[in-house]
């Protein structure tokens, strides 16, 4: 059975190509009534903000993608100059290095903890913030 895309499927339906046997019905059926509700126009017409809407849903989405670029940067940062130090550390001070990553396994948890407690704290402080303006909007 070969997979159609969705291209394909709205030509068949545009022509009205009765011949659909090697399709799903179930497919079918959806995309003749996605296609026929599509179709009509809404009986009120766009809302006055519809423009708005748009342009605030694309800001928002090209906001997240910046977040998310934005945290990336940080972590991938944060992780190459932690390596860059150990690899500076191990080649010029191996008997300090040797202390130091003596003195991390002793402390390791508190470490982790430390880091566990950072992390909560930035999410907590993003939900507050992306919530306080949701209800500004």
């Amino acid at each position: 059975m070969k997979k159609l895309t969705d291209e394909e499927i709205q030509k068949l339906l545009e022509t009205q190509d009765q011949d659909l046997a090697y399709m799903d019905s179930s497919d079918a059926k959806m995309y003749q009534l996605l296609f026929e509700a599509l179709k009509e126009e809404p009986s009120e017409g766009l809302s006055m903000s519809f423009a708005n809407q748009v342009v605030r849903e694309a800001l928002n989405t090209d906001v997240q993608r910046q977040v998310r670029r934005y945290w990336l940067f940080t972590f991938v940062s944060i992780f190459v100059a932690v390596c860059v130090s150990v690899f500076f550390l191990l080649f010029y001070q191996q008997p300090a290095a040797k202390i130091f990553f003596e003195w991390i396994l002793q402390v390791r948890w508190i470490i982790l903890f430390g880091l566990f407690m950072f992390a909560l704290i930035q999410l907590a402080d993003y939900r507050l913030v992306n919530r306080k303006q949701v209800d500004i909007e």
